[in-house]
């Protein structure tokens, strides 16, 4: 009997471990969400800043020297 409290407690220390490693990761990759939809949110504001396409319109182009 006293060999299976012993395990038990010994089961339970390594999950009480195992659940605040879980804890602290979970933590970190949400820090790292939270800074990648920051970073998401600056990007889309540049490109729409920028206009919806990188290339002119026809209209602006110019027409190259062999013309």
């Amino acid at each position: 009997m006293e060999s299976r409290i012993a395990e038990l407690e010994f089961k339970l220390a390594h999950q009480e471990f195992s659940i605040e490693e879980l804890t602290l990761t979970n933590l970190a990759q949400q820090q790292q969400l939270d800074e990648l939809k920051v970073q998401i949110k600056y990007l889309k504001s540049l490109i729409s800043q920028r206009g919806q396409s990188a290339v002119a319109h026809e209209s602006e182009e110019t027409a190259p020297p062999h013309y």
